[in-house]
């Protein structure tokens, strides 16, 4: 996935990232990024609060980074197949993940997180 011998450590993803986010040219447009760090380390990095909380409350989320002054999350989990890690985040966002080509990672479209009200019950 990444050019080179070695992939990167946990904290050289992060600051690819940060760089690629920090490029006034790319705008940080969609609710949640998805990389392969190793062979079964995955990165998950969001700005919105609600699915900041759906990561805290599943088992296996750590938080490895997080903004200042800003709302950004930056999660690690173990996933030992990719078709995993795209499902978990799937399942976190209710979007289909899309895959990159140039930046090398998954992402998420805008919009709300997976919360839906029955029309027709009386409230």
């Amino acid at each position: 996935m990444f050019s080179g011998a070695r992939p990167p450590t946990v904290q050289g993803a992060l600051r690819i990232v940060m760089k690629r986010i920090q490029n006034k040219d790319v705008p940080y447009e969609h609710s949640l990024y998805v990389w392969k760090v190793s062979n079964c380390e995955w990165m998950f990095q969001t700005d919105r609060p609600e699915i900041k909380r759906k990561m805290m409350r599943k088992a296996g989320f750590d938080l490895v980074g997080w903004g200042y002054n800003c709302n950004l999350w930056v999660y690690k989990k173990t996933y030992f197949k990719p078709y995993n890690a795209l499902r978990g985040a799937s399942r976190i966002t209710g979007r289909e993940m899309i895959f990159d080509r140039v930046k090398l990672l998954y992402y998420a479209e805008n919009g709300s997180a997976s919360v839906h009200q029955n029309e027709d019950a009386d409230i």
